[in-house]
């Protein structure tokens, strides 16, 4: 009774979402200089999926902002239609990604910081793990999708301390990837590949939360205010 939340917050984005009609693009997005993230965030899941889904569909693309193991290049290169960004950019440049894309994929192995909000703000369906507090952020059929974790990690600790960065998970996590994770990702991405509506629809329901929700600025704000009237 002596503890209260605070979410996070990202800032309202100003810009009008514009729908391309010739591709769905895909988005991944990881760290630039952290290579570990990589497998921490879903990227190989991410991949794997991707390549079940080219062979269905010809009008993808995905596009990687992350840092990429050279074996993963290797195997984008084979199945076409991958873009990776591995520099350290500038915002404008990233933004430009987020404005672009269609659908957020982040088969994460924890909870991240912002970017499942960033995700959002900028209109996007996402597709993540229920793991952690992402279901907290992503309402399941309803601003994006949740997806089985992977049944190859243990996800805690003793105490159910968090588990995601200690070096046997960070082993198991680069050494194999979860097939029905896969799976389940690609099933989801495949409903918002062929349904235009739904992904519009689950966007804007996710930029509504953000900006006007509990991870709004406001709200965010106001909830400081009152703690801090209160203290």
């Amino acid at each position: 009774e002596k503890v209260e939340t605070v979410n996070l917050a990202v800032s309202p984005k100003n810009f009008t979402k514009q729908f391309r009609e010739d591709k769905v693009k895909l988005l991944f997005v990881g760290s630039a200089n952290i290579p570990k993230d990589f497998d921490i965030k879903g990227g190989k899941e991410v991949v794997e999926a991707f390549s079940q889904l080219r062979k269905k569909y010809d009008d993808i693309e995905l596009v990687i902002r992350s840092y990429v193991p050279e074996h993963i290049k290797q195997r984008c290169s084979k199945i076409g239609d991958v873009k990776i960004i591995e520099d350290i950019v500038p915002w404008s440049v990233l933004e430009e990604e987020f404005k672009t894309a269609d659908i957020f994929l982040f088969p994460s192995h924890n909870t991240p910081g912002l970017a499942i909000l960033d995700a959002m703000s900028y209109e996007l369906p996402v597709i993540t793990t229920d793991v952690w507090a992402n279901h907290e952020m992503v309402i399941d059929g309803v601003s994006g999708f949740l997806i089985g974790k992977s049944k190859n990690l243990k996800y805690t600790q003793k105490n159910n301390i968090p588990n995601w960065s200690s070096w046997e998970s960070l082993k198991t996590i680069k050494s194999c990837v979860d097939q029905e994770t896969v799976d389940c990702l690609a099933d989801k991405t495949s409903q918002l590949i062929e349904d235009k509506k739904l992904r519009t629809t689950m966007g804007r329901t996710g930029r509504k939360i953000v900006e006007y929700g509990k991870y709004s600025i406001n709200v965010r704000n106001k909830r400081l205010k009152d703690i801090f009237d209160s203290v």
